[in-house]
């Protein structure tokens, strides 16, 4: 690239009034456009468009909603890819291994319509952004998609307990979730329910039963259900 790309006046502007560390980025609060300035040089360089432009905005105020208590706040990762030339048997096996991997928090399939009219899915995974690498080899390896996109999501949690109780059919693992001080969800732990009732030939709905009320008798003071 030869000549002078910016003039010492526009270098010394950008100095005063801008943090170098941070030219070219964005916000990364929610901002409003004032106003937006584009000029054209006299020179016509082939390597690039001898265009400048500047945009002039606001940092929008954004409400502060009271959120309850005891939230768990946490960031994580959704990755995800638009798939139309795999067989259902495939897509099953490459969910059962996401889900069978720790560094998986969740995974489903959105029913989609792409170019040519084709209908596919969009194979999502949720994580944390320190297993990404993990998840994208198995993405890349497994299935016949050549890109992945990612983005940055919030997730606001109740806080919970993963307890074993004694049912009158055995003993099941429940997740119990907690808003306010209060109890407000008993999970029974699907597969052990599952197994309970494929062996005793019962209703599976009866063991669950059994495990959730199990569940809130561990927290007699706590019960908002």
């Amino acid at each position: 690239m030869r000549g002078e790309l910016v003039t010492p006046t526009g270098a010394s502007l950008l100095v005063a009034l801008i943090q170098p560390q941070k030219m070219g980025e964005f916000p990364s609060e929610p901002w409003i456009i004032d106003k937006t300035g584009v000029g054209a040089g006299t020179r016509n360089p082939p390597e690039y468009p001898n265009i400048c432009r500047l945009m002039v905005g606001h940092v929008q105020n954004v409400i502060k909603v009271n959120m309850p208590a005891n939230l768990l706040d946490t960031t994580l990762s959704v990755l995800e890819c638009n798939i139309d030339d795999m067989t259902a048997e495939i897509f099953g096996y490459v969910m059962e291994l996401l889900i069978s991997h720790d560094q998986v928090l969740d995974v489903w399939f959105t029913n989609i319509q792409m170019k040519k009219n084709r209908p596919a899915l969009m194979l999502s995974v949720l994580c944390k952004p320190e297993h990404e690498k993990a998840v994208l080899e198995i993405l890349f390896r497994e299935t016949s998609t050549i890109g992945v996109r990612r983005r940055k999501v919030d997730r606001l949690a109740l806080d919970r307990s993963l307890s074993k109780v004694q049912t009158r059919y055995g003993e099941v693992n429940v997740k119990c979730a907690f808003l306010n001080g209060k109890i407000i969800n008993v999970a029974p732990e699907y597969e052990e329910c599952k197994e309970i009732a494929t062996k005793l030939k019962i209703p599976l709905i009866d063991v669950m039963d059994s495990a959730k009320c199990a569940g809130l008798g561990l927290y007699p003071n706590m019960n908002n259900l």
